[in-house]
């Protein structure tokens, strides 16, 4: 498996490297108008399923008005540059890691392709298809064009998703015809702060990350997680960072998947799978920043709503053992992870200079 390798100082320079990839995307992509100014109409809609087909990416909405265009009918060139949803949409890859949806795609493409009702879709770069995409990630307030707007000289509009949603292919087998998707809203989430008090690395492959608050008493040893709803409706994957002798990855580069509560009677915490082919036994340390989210047990097993377990602190455990089977981590917290620790005041960016040999 190949991974995406970061510097040690991939922590501190975050802001700076998005700064920087922001500034040549300007450089790469169409200026956005940006339909979604107070003079354009918005109105909310869901996602309800997806498709990869051929060399096209299909979104279908709950709300629309593609009923009045005929099948496979061309988006209006406002359809690419009047709306955030090349920005705002993440591809998540089969290999690990995520891209934005204007990497993956060259541009709308079709209202209704194949005769699919409710349906837009965009046309994938090569490369990209139903083996190398894993799962899709819409933010809620993602844009999508209208039909009367961009083909018929209606009033600007866009059709706004009501909540993030997360899709995840059934069919990654499938290079050109993944119409197989498990769709996942997050609605109105309860949060309930928590920390993480230990950590254990286990000789199978496996991470254990203990929390001090969670709903895991509720349940005996050796529960498993239903996994998709466990990675798919929480930030886990997208904030931990874990260090290797080789370098820094993301638990989206790392973790196959998330898979007990209380493993092996070990009350109070949650596990995760390494990936196939990703060599545990070099782990030097795991980065868990302040608004980690870790998941319910009520939620994900037992039908109750949706809730978050969320960290309030800043932490770096580092493993102390060796090898594969360790469970002697220390604790190290840092920067400013919440009120007690230092007084805030927010503040905003007011411009940007490159100058010399300086940012």
């Amino acid at each position: 498996m190949k991974m995406m390798k970061k510097t040690f100082l991939g922590v501190i320079l975050s802001c700076l490297m998005a700064l920087c990839l922001c500034i040549g995307a300007m450089m790469i992509k169409p200026m956005v108008k940006n339909v979604s100014a107070d003079t354009a109409s918005k109105e909310t809609t869901s996602i309800t399923n997806m498709h990869v087909r051929d060399s096209f990416f299909l979104f279908f909405l709950g709300t629309n008005d593609y009923a009045n265009a005929g099948a496979n009918t061309s988006v209006g060139s406002a359809g690419l540059s009047e709306y955030n949803t090349l920005d705002k949409v993440q591809i998540y890859m089969t290999n690990g890691g995520s891209v934005p949806l204007w990497k993956v795609v060259s541009g709308t493409d079709c209202y209704k392709r194949y005769s699919e009702g409710n349906s837009v879709s965009y046309k994938l770069n090569a490369g990209y298809n139903g083996t190398t995409i894993a799962g899709v990630y819409i933010p809620e307030g993602t844009e999508f064009p209208s039909y009367e707007y961009t083909n018929n000289g209606g009033a600007a509009k866009a059709y706004v998703t009501d909540k993030a949603y997360t899709l995840m292919s059934d069919d990654t087998s499938n290079a050109t015809g993944a119409t197989n998707w498990t769709v996942s809203a997050r609605g109105e989430v309860t949060e309930e702060k928590t920390n993480v008090t230990n950590v254990h690395l286990r000789a199978t492959n496996r991470l254990l990350l203990f929390l001090d608050t969670s709903d895991y008493a509720n349940t005996g040893a050796t529960t498993s997680i239903s996994g998709k709803t466990a990675l798919t409706n929480y930030n886990t994957l997208d904030k931990i960072l874990v260090y290797t002798t080789e370098g820094e990855y993301t638990f989206r580069e790392t973790i196959s998947n998330a898979t007990y509560y209380n493993v092996w009677g070990e009350t109070g915490s949650v596990s995760y799978d390494f990936k196939s082919g990703f060599d545990n036994t070099n782990v030097t340390k795991i980065v868990i920043p302040a608004g980690t989210e870790f998941p319910s047990f009520e939620y994900t097993n037992n039908g109750g709503a949706q809730k978050a377990y969320v960290t309030e602190k800043n932490v770096i455990w580092t493993n102390n053992g060796v090898g594969a089977d360790s469970t002697n981590w220390s604790k190290t917290t840092f920067g400013v992870a919440d009120d007690t620790m230092a007084s805030k005041e927010t503040t905003s960016i007011t411009n940007m200079h490159v100058r010399d040999s300086f940012f």
